[in-house]
Order: structure tokens, then C-alpha cells, then sequence
């Protein structure tokens, strides 16, 4: 993509990245080892940055779900987002449904040792004719992996990788899933259903 690109590996902290934030046409932010940046910092950031397209914010332990949901708000048109936690869970469902929602141009999503998250990917199969093409979870170890074949069989499009970095394949347990519609939660319960455990139901909380 045009534009400027700015990519630090120095444990930067908030007072180093703000000044960023003037750059109007800035595509893309790379933050490696950023430890000390906060979710005020990033909002900041996304408030500002319209044209950021590609963002990586490794080792972002201080950044929480308030970060995520201004770059939804915000980064409409953000193409690539690369999180990473050492085993934190500052970072949870709302954060990422919230970038689900809001960045409908993202290709793709690589998230490592997030293990607040545990079922925002529920939303892949709702929002089907978003652009994603690949996403990589390497380290969540909390998503139930019949969960993943769920999403896996609704979006055979996706490249998706699992917590060790295996790619996902639908499995005959979620073949009767196809037939059921995934904005209706009630169609994937035990008792009802399939019982995938596809549920949209936490959605009115985002």
C-alpha cells in the first residue's frame, strides 16, 4: 500500500508512538516488544490514523479490549492486524468482535497467546462476506477446537491455523452444522440443534 511505514523494536512506550499519530497517511505501524503501550495510546492512534492498513503490536501486555474497539471503530480500512500476548489476557472476545465488526476489509488476522479469547470467531460465519482470508491462532489455547471445525466447515475460504499451529479442517462432527443458520443461535444448541456450540447470542454485549 501508499504511504509511510513505521516499525520500532525498542520496548516503546506511549510518549514514543503518540507523535505518530500526525501522520495522517501512515499504512502501516509495525511495534515489536511494545510492553509499556497502553489502550490510551492506541485508541489515539486509531482516532487518527484512517489510512493505517497493516498494524502489528507485539508482546502488547498493557493493551486491553478498549485499544481493539477503537481500531474497529475506527480503522475501516485496516487490511492486516497482528496481536500478540505472552499468555495474557488483557485481550478478549468484545476487543476482537469489535474488530470484527467495524474493520470490514481485514484479510487477515494472526493472534498469539491470547488466552482471553475463547469465542469471538463465532462472528466469521455471520459475517461471510468480509474479505478474510486468513486467520491464525496460535496459542489461544482457550477455543474449543470443535468450535474452530464449526467455522472451519461454515468458511471453507479461510485459512485457519490452531492453537499449535495446525490447520483447521471441517470434521464429520459439524457436517449437519451446514444446514443450520448461523445468525440463529438456537439452530446449534445440544438440545435443539446440531450442538456445535455455534452461539451469536453474547453479540447485544459488544
Amino acid at each position: 500500500s501508499s504511504g509511510i511505514n513505521a516499525e520500532y523494536g525498542d520496548e516503546i512506550s506511549d510518549a514514543g508512538v503518540v507523535p505518530l499519530s500526525q501522520l495522517s497517511n501512515l499504512s502501516a505501524l509495525r511495534l515489536y516488544r511494545s510492553f509499556n503501550l497502553t489502550s490510551a495510546c492506541v485508541s489515539e492512534l486509531a482516532v487518527r490514523l484512517h489510512s493505517l492498513v497493516n498494524l502489528v503490536l507485539s508482546d502488547c501486555s498493557e493493551v486491553d479490549d478498549r485499544g481493539l474497539m477503537s481500531i474497529g471503530r475506527h480503522c475501516a480500512n485496516l487490511e492486516d492486524l497482528v496481536l500478540t500476548q505472552s499468555y495474557c489476557h488483557t485481550l478478549t472476545d468484545v476487543g476482537l468482535c469489535a474488530v470484527l465488526l467495524g474493520c470490514s476489509r481485514l484479510q487477515h488476522l494472526v493472534l498469539k497467546g491470547l488466552k482471553g479469547v475463547r469465542t469471538f470467531i463465532t462472528l466469521i460465519p455471520v459475517l461471510q462476506k468480509r474479505r478474510l482470508k486468513y486467520l491464525h491462532l496460535g496459542g489461544c489455547q482457550n477455543i474449543p477446537v470443535a468450535l474452530l471445525e464449526t467455522v472451519a466447515a461454515f468458511c471453507p475460504d479461510i485459512q485457519i491455523y490452531g492453537h499449535y499451529a495446525n490447520r483447521v479442517k471441517r470434521s464429520d462432527f459439524v457436517r449437519d452444522c451446514l444446514s443450520c443458520d448461523p445468525s440463529d443461535s438456537t439452530d446449534h444448541d445440544s438440545d435443539y440443534g446440531c450442538g456445535c456450540g455455534l452461539n451469536t447470542n453474547y453479540l447485544s454485549k459488544v
